[in-house]
C-alpha cells in the first residue's frame, strides 16, 4: 500500500513537471524584452498573406532567435510603412521584404506567433502606391557593378517618378528609403531629402548616365558591408526604363 501511494506521489510530481513546462513554452518573452512596453524589430520575407494574418521567414542577417517563420496578427493598431509613408495591407505581396517590430511574447507553436506587431515597413525599393500612378515617365539609374554580378534588385538605384520627384535606394536593410525632389542645373542632379533635410548629388554625364558625387552628398553607409554594394564615390548609375527592363 505505501509502495502504491508512494508511486501515485511520483506520478503527480511529474505531471506537474510537465504541465508548467507545457505552459511556459507555450508563451515565451523573448530574450531582452521587458513586459513594460519595449519592443524588438527583426527582418522578413513575406511567404504568405491570409486576411489579416502573414506567415514571414526570418533573414539570415537577424539573430539566431529570428531566422526562423512567423505568424504575423496585423490589426487595426499595426502601422503599415514604406519609407514613414502609410500603406494598406493589400499593398504586401509573397516575396517582399520587411521589417517586423513587436513588444510582448512570442507563442511557440509552429511556425511561432506573435500577436503584438506594432509596426511592419516595407523595405522593398519600389513604392506599392506607384502601381495607382501614371509610372511611364519614370526613369531608374542602376549602379554599373556588372563586374560583380549583381542583379539589378539588388543595385543601389535612383528612381526619377517624374520631373521633381525622386527615391533614391542605396540599402535594403535599412527601412528609410530618400525621397523628396531634385532639380538639374550646371550639369549636376540635385535630389534634395525633406525628411533628413540633406541632399545627394550626381554629375549628369549624358542622359543615361550620372556620376556620385560621394563628397557633396549625405551619409551612404550600409548597415551590412558584407551583403551588398556600397557606393563609392564616382560610381556611375546608368539608366533603365520600364521598357528595357521588359
Amino acid at each position: 500500500m505505501k509502495n502504491l501511494i508512494k508511486c501515485g506521489i511520483i506520478l503527480l510530481f511529474a505531471l506537474l513537471i510537465f504541465w508548467a513546462g507545457y505552459t511556459v513554452g507555450q508563451n515565451k518573452t523573448v530574450e531582452g524584452l521587458s513586459d513594460e512596453g519595449d519592443s524588438i524589430t527583426f527582418y522578413a520575407q513575406i511567404k504568405e498573406i491570409n486576411g489579416n494574418s502573414m506567415l514571414v521567414s526570418g533573414l539570415k542577417e537577424n539573430d539566431v532567435n529570428f531566422r526562423s517563420e512567423f505568424y504575423l496578427y496585423i490589426t487595426s493598431n499595426t502601422k503599415l510603412e514604406w519609407h514613414f509613408t502609410d500603406i494598406a495591407l493589400s499593398d504586401f505581396v509573397l516575396g517582399q521584404n520587411i521589417s517586423v517590430t513587436f513588444s510582448g511574447e512570442v507563442q511557440e507553436t509552429y511556425p511561432a506567433q506573435i500577436k503584438s506587431v506594432n509596426k511592419i515597413c516595407l523595405l522593398d525599393d519600389t513604392n506599392p502606391a506607384l502601381d495607382r500612378v501614371e509610372t511611364s515617365s519614370a526613369k531608374t539609374y542602376y549602379m554599373n557593378a556588372d563586374e560583380l554580378g549583381k542583379t539589378e534588385q539588388s543595385l543601389p538605384c535612383l528612381t526619377l517618378l517624374d520631373k521633381e520627384n525622386f527615391v533614391f535606394s542605396y540599402d535594403i536593410l535599412n527601412s528609410y528609403i530618400p525621397t523628396g525632389t531634385y532639380e538639374i542645373a550646371d550639369g549636376e542632379l540635385v535630389a534634395s531629402d525633406k525628411e533628413k533635410s540633406c541632399q545627394y548629388v550626381f554629375d549628369v554625364v549624358d542622359k543615361n548616365t550620372l556620376k556620385f558625387r560621394k563628397e557633396k552628398s549625405a551619409d551612404v553607409s550600409l548597415i551590412r558591408k558584407d551583403m551588398e554594394i556600397e557606393i563609392t564615390d564616382g560610381a556611375l548609375f546608368e539608366q533603365k526604363n520600364s521598357e528595357e527592363k521588359r
